[in-house]
């Protein structure tokens, strides 16, 4: 009978106390590589049905004279992301683009929601 041993060699211990927060940040995106496909269907299924729908209803809802512009700019932003996803692209870009979307709704949600406050 065998031993099941499990080897920690590929693991480098590293003192992060001088590490940049970028570096962390591409650190931790590429060791996302090994789950591209669960995470890329993810990001997918949160763009189209968590992300999506409420912004263009609140987009559709407060009716502003820069809809329009609204509605083009998140469709060029959830393009992107759909081709992010579909490409070969390392994770670092894929989750940048993800994010970077992800600020630009919430930018367009303030912007739509600021009459309110009015």
């Amino acid at each position: 009978m065998g031993t099941i041993t499990k080897s920690y060699t590929s693991q480098i211990l590293t003192n992060d106390a001088n590490v940049s927060t970028w570096s962390k940040i591409e650190k931790w995106c590429d060791s996302l590589e090994n789950y591209r496909f669960p995470i890329a269907g993810a990001l997918i299924i949160i763009q189209g049905c968590i992300v999506a729908p409420p912004l263009l209803l609140l987009i559709a809802y407060f009716n502003a004279a820069f809809s329009d512009i609204s509605v083009l700019i998140f469709a060029l932003f959830t393009f992107a992301v759909l081709v992010s996803n579909i490409s070969i692209l390392p994770m670092r870009y894929i989750v940048g683009v993800f994010t970077l979307n992800l600020l630009v709704s919430i930018a367009i949600a303030v912007i739509h929601l600021i009459p309110l406050l009015q």
